[in-house]
């Protein structure tokens, strides 16, 4: 790793990355966070009662057709 100027600082590019990601996320983190989990819940809900059926497909299969386990990981 090269540093680099940041300012008055030397840091390395990885660190000022993640710096401004993070002050670019901590706002919406929670959203994305809850987008996500609504998101995979309904996905699998829809694929175990309408999608199963009809489609084989390993990958929505891999994604939506969990353990009851992480079904109830993902409902809860």
């Amino acid at each position: 790793m090269v540093p680099v100027m940041k300012g008055s600082e030397v840091t390395i590019p990885i660190a000022a990355l993640s710096g401004t990601l993070l002050s670019v996320l901590k706002s919406h983190i929670s959203l994305i966070l809850v987008s996500t989990l609504t998101i995979s819940s309904v996905g699998m809900i829809a694929y175990k009662l309408f999608l199963k059926k009809h489609v084989k497909s390993s990958v929505l299969e891999a994604l939506f057709d969990p353990t009851p386990v992480w079904a109830a990981v993902r409902l809860a």
